[in-house]
């Protein structure tokens, strides 16, 4: 899914989750958006699509709640004036640093050449041991995204557009981080540039001298560590390095930078400037790549039941609720068939099966691989039973797997009903704080095999 459609179709569905009752996007405008969509799209059935065209409707009526919203869409689109920013100060430092040695004399050993060589092969390492490191910059946007959602006078606004926020950023965390490495690669390809240009500019206005002094090196480990350095540069220049003999005659009396220059340059060039420039342009295809592509939350198939439910029975689906080592009461059955329509639609056909009894779940996953495939399979919990890897995580995973095969569009849901272990901690007087952990127990769980549970509690009319 296109980023810019995914951020478009995240924000129309946070403030739809989170107005309820239709005072910033009233429910007749949602409906009317949805048929116009199905009726543009008549042929599409991609979920995709119709979100999309849906959103883009809507969008205007969002934007029109304030300018706030405007500027939190800005943000949240790539920082240019962030990386410009950041590689502008890197080609003014690189530039300071052809200084560092003083006005008129430039050290064939010194940090400016040494320091900015070693630094990016440090870069490389890190690069070939964590491939896919984090970054500061989609953390830094979002502070700023968020302090942007509670400008809103409107708290209901300002609920939705914190909860977009969130959404946006874990489902475009893989931008953020391609962003960061091309900024950092541009970035340091310019600090090389600024050196090199620092460089011939004092070449070219003044006469500048070079030397090298050392506490511990002599001349012949000079000439050996600058073949090491200057090396390649040498080859590709066709600028010969100097002896141990005139090295020891430079080191007492100085010489003309130029030929070092040419080295530094071609050093800087070979060993920063190329690799960078072509680590920022790969960075760059895989962005494109990824801006064109973006994974769609697993939720957004929730989210386009709920919003084409009345649009012409587009979104109608066949729900098959499986209980697994949990036998509903009656009553929480009837809580379930309330809440489904809420949690995934309005227009639902429910088969509710018998319970599974615990240690059977290849039966169940047999049972589900030669069934008809419903729209939406889900996997009934107690929150009062610990989720077990070879039970509850191979029921998880394989109806996972089941409902992926074969470009299924089934969908996988996983509901924990949290009613009888709270039940159960009431009556024998227990601290809230075990609920608490073993829901973060559930969803952790179940987020490692690539699901997400719900929890929710059947033992009452609303969770």
């Amino acid at each position: 899914m296109r980023a810019d459609d995914l951020r478009t179709v995240l924000l129309v569905k946070a403030v739809e989750d989170i107005d309820r009752a239709g005072t910033l996007l009233p429910h007749a405008d949602r409906v009317a958006a949805a048929r116009a969509a199905r009726r543009e799209h008549s042929q599409a059935s991609a979920i995709e699509v119709l979100l999309t065209a849906r959103a883009t409707r809507l969008l205007p009526r969002v934007l029109d709640r304030g300018p706030v919203v405007a500027w939190l869409l800005s943000i949240t689109r790539e920082p240019r004036w962030i990386a410009a920013a950041f590689i502008a100060v890197s080609f003014a430092a690189g530039f300071g640093l052809s200084a560092l040695e003083g006005t008129r004399s430039i050290n064939i050993l010194g940090f400016p050449l040494l320091g900015l060589v070693l630094w990016n092969v440090a870069v490389y390492a890190l690069m070939l041991a964590r491939p896919s490191s984090g970054s500061w910059l989609a953390p830094a946007v979002m502070r700023l995204a968020r302090r942007a959602a509670r400008r809103s006078h409107e708290r209901v606004l300002s609920d939705a557009l914190l909860e977009f926020v969130g959404e946006w950023f874990q489902a475009a965390a893989a931008l953020y981080r391609l962003r960061f490495a091309r900024m950092l690669h541009v970035a340091a390809v310019a600090l090389a540039l600024g050196l090199i240009g620092g460089l011939y500019l004092r070449g070219l206005v003044l006469e500048y001298r070079a030397g090298w002094t050392s506490t511990f090196l002599d001349a012949a480990q000079v000439r050996a560590l600058l073949s090491v350095i200057y090396g390649p540069a040498s080859l590709v220049t066709g600028v010969p390095i100097p002896d141990a003999a005139e090295l020891e005659s430079i080191g007492l009396r100085g010489e003309n930078a130029a030929r070092w220059i040419h080295l530094m340059a071609g050093t800087v060039t070979l060993l920063v400037v190329i690799p960078r420039a072509l680590l920022a342009a790969a960075a760059g295809v895989a962005l494109r790549r990824h801006n064109r592509e973006l994974p769609a939350p697993m939720r957004l198939k929730d989210y386009f039941r709920r919003a084409f439910s009345h649009s012409d029975g587009v979104g109608r689906a066949k729900v098959r609720v499986l209980p697994y080592a949990y036998e509903p009461s009656p009553q929480a059955a009837e809580r379930l068939r309330e809440r489904l329509p809420e949690l995934l639609g309005a227009e639902l056909a429910v088969e509710a099966e018998a319970a599974t009894p615990y240690g059977e779940e290849d039966a169940l996953l047999a049972q589900i691989e030669v069934s008809a495939r419903p729209d939406v399979l889900v996997l009934l919990f107690s929150l009062a039973a610990t989720p077990e890897d070879e039970n509850h995580g191979a029921l998880i995973a394989g109806a996972r797997d089941l409902a992926a095969r074969g470009g299924s569009n089934t969908e996988l849901v996983v509901l924990v009903d949290e009613a009888p272990y709270a039940a159960r901690l009431a009556a024998q007087g227990a601290a809230s704080e075990r609920l608490v952990e073993r829901r973060a127990l559930w969803e952790s769980f179940a987020r490692a095999r690539g699901v997400e549970a719900r929890l929710l509690d059947l033992g009452s009319r609303r969770a």
